[in-house]
């Protein structure tokens, strides 16, 4: 997609100007409707803001829009932006022993379930197990 660093030189800052996202083609230009006059817009609109002094990097249509709509905006150099692919670093594995066994409820003489970490007390194994589920999941 390409860039357009814009500076705002005078004393007042543009702040949350909503503009419809382009639809970008391979070339990184917006695709235009079959009239040629306005871009094919994606529904999804964003809030642009640029503050007094500031320069600040746009897409080329924001940037042209916002310059047309504020003539007071410079431009300055147009960039290419390249998509950079980032390596995956690997995740840590912890093993613990949470085979069934290791955290079974204890089942109490007047038929209760008893949770194994904290030892509260419930009517059935499900409750049981949804306690587990919030009350313990750091162990987990």
């Amino acid at each position: 997609m390409k860039t357009k660093i814009l500076h705002n030189p005078s004393e007042k800052d543009i702040i949350d100007y909503k503009i419809e996202e382009a639809v970008v083609g391979q070339d990184g230009e917006p695709v235009y409707e079959e009239s040629g006059t306005r871009p094919k817009w994606t529904g999804k609109t964003y809030e642009w803001s640029i503050k007094a002094g500031e320069n600040v990097e746009f897409p080329a249509y924001v940037a042209d829009y916002l310059k047309q709509i504020y003539g007071f905006l410079e431009e300055g150099e147009v960039k290419e932006v390249k998509e950079e692919v980032k390596e995956a670093q690997p995740i840590e594995v912890v093993k613990t022993d949470l085979t069934p066994n290791s955290y079974k409820a204890k089942r109490l003489e007047d038929g209760q379930m008893a949770c194994p970490f904290c030892g509260k007390v419930f009517k059935n194994q499900r409750a049981v197990a949804l306690h587990i589920g919030v009350a313990h999941r750091d162990k987990f």
